[in-house]
């Protein structure tokens, strides 16, 4: 009895650096989904206009001025 009530109270105090570390690997994640979602995009525009072999340069372009 005595082991699960510390181990609730230690799930309750979450310290700093846990907080952070979650906080970190959500915003990673949703930088990364939306890196994905406006790639997928860009495609799909240079697709329309039939472009396609442009949109291949401009993409290393960008990686290649970040």
């Amino acid at each position: 009895m005595k082991t699960d009530k510390r181990n609730k109270m230690r799930f309750k105090r979450m310290d700093k650096v846990q907080l952070m570390n979650y906080i970190i690997v959500y915003l990673l994640g949703a930088l990364s989904a939306t890196t994905i979602i406006s790639l997928l995009e860009l495609y799909s525009y240079f697709e329309m206009r039939g472009t396609l072999e442009y949109f291949f340069e401009d993409f290393f372009r960008h990686i290649l001025l970040i």
